[in-house]
């Protein structure tokens, strides 16, 4: 009789598991570096602050530009990015939800890292991705919406 309720108990668990799995709260930022001319850029520094705590989190970009920014809890972030030879480019007002997985190419331009491209922008990124898959985008970027600073 013990063992039919440990079995049970251990069948219960196999199906339940992969559901509170797929419960992820967290949200991921990803994207690639760019130059101007479109060509990935390696090595950069990514900083993301989470604006109300102030924690950051760090990435540098792979070989072909990509970095990953994983398991953030939802709020306001700002990403930054740096590498010598390029001003640094700071991107203001990201807000993420729950389960949010945006896309954030960072186009960067040439000149002194001392010197920096600001968008501000209100991002708000709740089901973007799920929205650009409903009408036929194949990636869920998301366009800068305000201008320069």
């Amino acid at each position: 009789m013990k063992n039919i309720i440990a079995l049970s108990a251990l069948i219960s668990l196999l199906i339940i598991a992969p559901v509170v799995a797929a419960q992820e709260s967290r949200a991921t930022i990803g994207g690639t570096v760019l130059d101007p001319s479109g060509a990935a850029i390696p090595n950069v520094r990514i900083t993301l602050t989470e604006v109300r705590t102030g924690v950051k989190t760090f990435a540098t970009s792979d070989s072909v530009g990509h970095y990953n920014l994983p398991f953030l809890p939802p709020g306001e972030y700002e990403i930054q990015a740096e590498i010598s030879g390029f001003k640094t480019f700071v991107r203001k007002g990201i807000r993420l939800a729950s389960s949010d997985h945006p896309v954030l190419d960072l186009k960067m331009e040439i000149g002194q890292v001392s010197e920096s491209v600001t968008l501000v922008a209100e991002l708000f990124l709740r089901d973007r991705l799920h929205d650009s898959r409903i009408k036929g985008r194949t990636n869920g970027s998301v366009p800068a919406s305000s201008g320069v600073a």
